[in-house]
């Protein structure tokens, strides 16, 4: 991944934490982030406390925070730390079935224009 900006380093650890830390340096990885914030485990334990009060996470980020990020941009750098700290579960892949007898008449079948 690419590094991040100060400013957007701060709007994601908002999110992730509910506190305004400061990242250090000019830019900054996003597994840096998670490191500065307590580890993967430390946030995960808060995103778990935090939804069992029935809170939101990730924390809505204010709008001085905010200020001069693009929404996309903000929102893209949230759901991949999120997904660092909580990943989606995998799903199966599910294979293409053969077709059947009506797939196949559907596969025949061609508007009366069509090959003329």
């Amino acid at each position: 991944m690419s590094d991040v900006d100060p400013a957007l380093a701060r709007a994601v650890g908002y999110a992730l934490t509910g506190g305004d830390p400061a990242p250090t340096g000019p830019a900054i990885r996003p597994e840096d982030l998670i490191g500065q914030l307590g580890g993967t485990e430390r946030v995960r334990a808060h995103a778990a406390a935090v939804r069992a009060a029935g809170e939101p996470w990730p924390h809505p980020v204010p709008p001085e925070l905010r200020s001069g990020l693009g929404a996309a941009q903000l929102h893209a750098a949230i759901e991949r730390a999120r997904q660092q700290i909580d990943p989606p579960p995998s799903r199966p892949v599910r294979r293409a079935a053969a077709p059947d007898a009506d797939d196949l008449r559907l596969l025949r079948e061609v508007p009366p224009h069509h090959g003329d």
